[in-house]
């Protein structure tokens, strides 16, 4: 009875307004703490572009078919992605590997004005 009721007497587009509603937040605790840490060594650039292009059919497809939640999913999405690709491209230089002298360790540090390490004299 009651998955009859949510089939027949609920308007099918409100599962479309959900996912869009949740597709609106989800991407955004990365946004931020790239945006905070600028540091990139976990974003996977490649799939981010693979997810944009999918979304961008999912644009062109919702429009075709008319379904204003699709669009909007895609649309979002999209934007979300193209965010993370951008910050990816302005924020990949500003850590930098090295191997340490001494240990032949990698270590991190941060790059400083015109790309030099902070830690170089």
């Amino acid at each position: 009875f009651f998955s009859h009721f949510l089939l027949e007497k609920m308007p099918t587009r409100v599962f479309g307004w959900i996912a869009v509603t949740l597709s609106l937040i989800y991407k955004f605790p990365q946004i931020y703490k790239l945006q905070k840490t600028k540091d990139t060594r976990g974003i996977s650039v490649g799939s981010q572009i693979i997810q944009a292009s999918a979304y961008g059919f999912y644009v062109i497809h919702g429009t075709l078919i008319g379904d204003p939640p699709v669009v909007l999913l895609g649309i979002t999405s999209l934007t979300q992605s193209m965010v993370l690709i951008i910050q990816y491209f302005c924020y990949r230089s500003t850590f930098e590997k090295f191997v340490d002298e001494d240990g032949g360790r990698q270590v991190d540090t941060e790059l400083g004005e015109g790309g030099k390490r902070k830690n170089d004299v």
